[in-house]
């Protein structure tokens, strides 16, 4: 398993520079220390989920949250590929000081009712995803051979 954080990073300082800054010419050898190491690396990392927004026109209530949020998650989940992969999202139930901290009480709370409903749970289990924890994960690296 290769991390693509610093490929990424070498990519687009490619992108935006003639050549690769020395500081990250090396990354690569970096990121794979951890995995040599026996430490868990991920895959995949799905972090787009404060970009989906509601249609225009379409109030922010929980119906309509929970809707959206559910099809974007439920087609990302079909979407994953073998491997490690941890999914970013923010489940909050705003009160009313949320506004006063943030603008994305919406998102946060459209997580919330996605996550809580029961068809994630049963899309979870079609799609034979394995939720664990970081120690968990080592865990099973070790009895793999791999840490």
């Amino acid at each position: 398993m290769k991390c693509l954080c610093p490929l990424v990073c070498v990519l687009a300082c490619a992108f935006l520079a003639p050549s690769i800054p020395v500081w990250a010419q090396d990354t690569q050898a970096y990121a794979e220390k951890p995995g040599d190491a026996g430490l868990p690396v991920l895959d995949d990392l799905h972090n787009v989920s404060y970009g989906w927004k509601l249609a225009a026109g379409d109030e922010p209530t929980d119906d309509n949250l929970r809707t959206m949020k559910m099809e974007k998650y439920t087609k990302a989940t079909h979407e994953m590929l073998p491997g490690v992969t941890i999914v970013i999202m923010h489940c909050t139930d705003p009160t009313e000081v949320f506004p006063h901290i943030s603008d994305s009480g919406p998102t946060r709370k459209g997580d919330l009712l996605a996550m809580t409903d029961p068809a994630s749970k049963k899309c979870i289990q079609d799609e034979k995803i394995i939720l664990t924890t970081w120690r968990e994960l080592k865990e099973r690296c070790d009895k793999a051979g791999k840490g």
